[in-house]
């Protein structure tokens, strides 16, 4: 009796620890995972007057989309901010998968947006606010890819800056320190990459 009681026990410690560790994917430095479809993940960093979201394509082919984004700064004063600054009170980007070498390097071109297509900050930061306002629900992501796609796209540079990675290491792309911490594992028998959020360490 008193076998199958530490049995149980076991069994018991055993499941809450697998929960405790599954739920640390769902919160890295900051990043919350909020929702998930098919190969697509929505993460959100929040705090006091700031908010920052991306969605990431965790299988990734040649030529498609790593991750799309924007920040959002409340405390700053929308009239007098400079953009291209840290008093910039937004910022969206774009992260896509151009190519890789002999090597194994990988590359990326990053498109950021340029200041000289937005006329009124305050009416870009009304149309990111919405994103922001969106509830949480079955289709939050494909809700806000929509959004993103109608709001963000418009406003990007058409000429990216290019970043060549190790995929032995993980990413950090320090201009945007709104965008997490991302690995990439390359595959050795196509040209798809997977790319996940991970902790800084």
């Amino acid at each position: 009796m008193k076998k199958s009681r530490y049995i149980l026990l076991l069994i018991f410690i055993l499941i809450i620890s697998s929960e405790i560790k599954g739920t640390e994917h769902f919160k890295l430095d900051g990043w919350c995972y909020i929702d998930g479809k098919a190969n697509l993940e929505l993460w959100q960093k929040k705090e006091a007057g700031f908010i920052s979201e991306n969605i990431i394509n965790n299988a990734v082919a040649l030529g498609c989309e790593v991750l799309k984004g924007y920040t959002l700064k409340d405390e700053i004063d929308k009239e007098s901010a400079v953009l291209q600054s840290n008093n910039c009170p937004f910022g969206f980007w774009r992260l896509d998968y151009t190519g890789y070498d002999s090597s194994g390097n990988i590359y990326f071109k990053l498109y950021t947006h340029q200041d000289r297509k937005i006329k009124n900050i305050n009416e870009i930061i009304n149309e990111i606010s919405k994103i922001t306002k969106l509830s949480d629900g079955d289709n939050i992501i494909y809700q806000k890819i929509i959004l993103f796609e109608e709001l963000l796209g418009d406003f990007l540079k058409e000429d990216g800056e290019v970043i060549i990675v190790d995929p032995e290491k993980d990413i950090i792309i320090n201009n945007i320190n709104e965008i997490p911490v991302l690995k990439i594992e390359a595959s050795q028998t196509n040209s798809i990459i997977n790319v996940r959020v991970v902790a800084l360490e």
